[in-house]
């Protein structure tokens, strides 16, 4: 993936597939299909496979359960932050860290051709 244009691409360092969730699904159900992955995020896809958020650990803790919702009646759209931040596959690594640096992000959705390729979280990228 990496070419004379990068020396380290983020398409080369994201572990390629992406978990993704209905915004209609409950916190619950999502929480369960976090633990059930093992993955810190779900991206957030409308019925006709959009995607239109992503949902973290740290929302269903701090959007979801620290404000007492319902986590069984609450959903994801109730959760997600809409309209996420992504990078072309073929951008550079520092490029990742720049953007997540600058939006404060914990996850920063990789894309090739407009669709989700996976997910970098701040741990792969900045160490953190």
């Amino acid at each position: 993936m990496s070419d004379f244009k990068t020396l380290l691409a983020v398409g080369d360092m994201v572990q390629p597939g992406v978990v993704t969730i209905a915004a209609t699904q409950t916190v619950k159900n999502g929480a369960i299909t976090m633990s059930e992955k093992n993955s810190s995020s779900l991206l957030v896809i409308d019925g006709g496979g959009k995607l239109i958020g992503i949902v973290t650990e740290s929302d269903i803790v701090r959007r979801a359960v620290g404000k007492g919702l319902d986590v069984s009646a609450a959903t994801i759209g109730d959760i997600m932050s809409p309209d996420p931040v992504s990078i072309n596959h073929d951008e550079s690594i520092f490029e990742a860290r720049n953007t997540m640096t600058a939006k404060k992000l914990g996850h920063l959705i990789v894309v090739k051709d407009g669709k989700p390729l996976g997910v970098l979280t701040s741990q792969t990228v900045l160490g953190a």
